[in-house]
């Protein structure tokens, strides 16, 4: 949890109420709370259709920081909460960027 009280992830979610997949929060502006439910699309950050050329980067920056954040997580999450929070800060902090152009 941040300073603010905003939960960071990673976050196990159900799909079509099945297998947990494992993900993470890209968006600081877009909050959800426990038990919601929504549809959803699968999208490709290597499709250059899908998005403009500086959301693919910030999309696939944000997946790289997911790689890390999820093992250090998985390690220990209460032990790591300073790196899990940094990581996750920092998946925001891209998305506001591209939010601002």
């Amino acid at each position: 949890m941040l300073d603010t009280g905003a939960l960071v992830g990673p976050y196990d979610l159900k799909l079509n109420g099945l297998s947990a997949i494992t993900a993470a929060c890209i968006s600081v502006n877009q909050h959800i709370s426990l038990n919601e439910t929504w549809t959803a699309t699968e999208e490709s950050i290597f499709d250059p259709s899908d998005f403009t050329a500086a959301q693919t980067t910030d999309l696939q920056q944000a997946a790289w920081l997911d790689s890390v954040q999820f093992p250090v997580y998985a390690a220990n999450p209460s032990g790591n909460a300073a790196a899990i929070t940094a990581i996750q800060q920092a998946i925001w902090d891209l998305g506001e960027l591209e939010q601002a152009t």
